[in-house]
């Protein structure tokens, strides 16, 4: 069975990454035959190509792109699938940005079609666009979830029935038996993401604030993600001079390395408005530190409980800083929180997640697919 994967890009983000990992342990155990589709190109380009054929969706010059503004002419997906000489008995799209992809995919080639959605509600209007979106609905045969929030907002808003939305988390390679590391003298908190509004560097600019405030201890707070000289860059550096934060607050440029920064920290605190079930938690679990994480923020809640880490009220800046105080003065419980974040991220465990994609896949093709399990089994896959 020949698949087409598709990536919205290939950004150093989580939806790629995770796509990776996938794809790596498809290649290792040789269940497919695959061939890759990057709508938008990135720095992980390298690591697709190195594992099967990858195309790139042609970008349109500047008249093209004038011409297509007034007059009615074929998508650019449409014409990226008909320039296809392989057919797909399958096309797996990685994110809701790859459902117009998908629906030529289904009209042009007939292919089964599968989308891996990450986005909940505000990232689907402003990176996909609603009708978009609902327009490629009927094309696509199977949805899968990243978590059960995602899910919920598939079947509420968008009226998908809840049959044909199986819910399948983020994976990450967790490292057998790792060792925790030891933590700086200074209580270290991080967060990571990119710089836009939704992953909520300014929140924790604010909880930093008052912790300086207020803390009779030593403290720092680590930011990996964002891309020195971008104007979301300048305004984080631009907040955290006026609000004299610079001594305890640095902000880290994505790198290739982030694991060495987060490993060394005491905790990290995911401060998203929205987001599905961000791989960058379960890798942190994975190296031993507990989370703490907004309610009504989207699915970190399914993995987050008082025996890993800290459910804090939405964007309750004074309760977190008030559960930070708590926990510096009590190192000793985030480091036990931490190591039950390890034990229980071992479900997460991409050679897990691999063989039940398989399965998932294996039978959709032959027209099964697994029924959804009860919300209230939220730690167990549906696939």
């Amino acid at each position: 069975m020949r698949l087409l994967m598709i990536s919205h890009d290939a950004a150093r983000t989580g939806a790629p990454i995770v796509l990776l990992h996938h794809l790596k342990q498809f290649r290792m155990n040789g269940y497919f035959d695959f061939d890759c589709f990057l709508l938008r190109d990135g720095a992980l380009r390298s690591e697709f190509e190195g594992l099967s054929a990858t195309y790139k969706l042609e970008v349109p010059g500047v008249v093209e792109r004038i011409r297509n503004k007034f007059l009615k002419t074929i998508s650019g997906e449409q014409k990226a699938v008909e320039k296809l000489t392989k057919r797909y008995q399958l096309a797996f799209g990685n994110t809701a940005v790859t459902c117009s992809f998908l629906k030529e995919m289904k009209l042009l080639q007939g292919a089964k079609t599968v989308c891996h959605v990450h986005e909940l509600e505000y990232a689907i209007k402003h990176f996909v666009g609603q009708e978009r979106f609902r327009d490629a609905i009927p094309y696509i045969d199977h949805f899968l979830a990243a978590s059960y929030a995602v899910k919920d907002n598939l079947v509420k808003n968008y009226k998908i029935p809840a049959s044909k939305v199986t819910v399948h988390y983020e994976y990450i390679p967790v490292p057998a038996d790792a060792a925790i590391a030891p933590k700086h003298d200074v209580f270290t908190v991080c967060g990571s993401g990119t710089l836009d509004w939704r992953k909520g560097i300014d929140i924790m600019m604010q909880v930093a604030l008052v912790l300086k405030h207020k803390a009779n201890t030593s403290f720092k707070f680590l930011w990996i993600g964002g891309e020195k000289g971008t104007i979301e860059y300048e305004r984080a550096k631009f907040d955290l001079e006026r609000m004299g934060l610079t001594d305890v607050f640095e902000l880290i440029e994505t790198c290739t390395n982030p694991h060495d920064y987060i490993r060394s920290c005491d905790l990290f605190f995911l401060t998203s408005r929205e987001d599905p079930f961000p791989l960058v938690c379960l890798e942190a679990a994975a190296l031993g530190l507990p989370i703490m994480c907004f309610d009504k923020a989207g699915g970190m809640i399914e993995f987050v409980n008082e025996n890993n880490g800290w459910v804090v009220p939405y964007l309750d800046v004074n309760r977190a800083a008030a559960t930070l105080l708590e926990v510096m003065n009590d190192r000793a419980n985030a480091k036990e929180k931490g190591v039950l974040a390890q034990k229980e991220v071992s479900q997460y465990d991409i050679i897990i997640g691999e063989k039940k994609l398989s399965k998932f896949l294996l039978n959709l093709m032959n027209g099964q697919h697994s029924m959804a399990p009860k919300k209230e089994d939220a730690c167990q896959e549906t696939i």
